[in-house]
């Protein structure tokens, strides 16, 4: 058996090596984790009418919305009510008219 003298540049070149597979082994095996305040799939009705859906969590100063699109942060303020389905904005919506018709 031949014994290979394990020099410090020849441990910094294997290191050096062995960096890029190490990092791409933990970007594609190691899985991902999801934000811990997410909320789900869900719908935000805005002030302004338009309504935007996504995985919805809270953020600093708004809700954080992920959806194919990309993401962004809604500040609490331009929100008017969220709700899973477009059913559960109708109902909010009603429920909060002073007189309903």
């Amino acid at each position: 058996m031949m014994y290979l003298p394990f020099n410090s540049k020849l441990k910094w070149n294997l290191i050096f090596l062995c960096l890029p597979w190490v990092c791409l082994y933990c970007v594609t095996v190691l899985p991902a984790k999801e934000p811990v305040q997410s909320k789900g799939r869900s719908l935000l009705l805005m002030k302004s009418g338009r309504i935007v859906s996504g995985e919805i969590g809270e953020g600093a100063g708004g809700y954080l919305v992920k959806n194919q699109a990309g993401s962004m942060l809604v500040p609490y303020e331009d929100v008017v009510f969220e709700a899973k389905d477009l059913h559960g904005v109708y109902l909010k919506q009603r429920n909060s008219m002073k007189y309903p018709t």
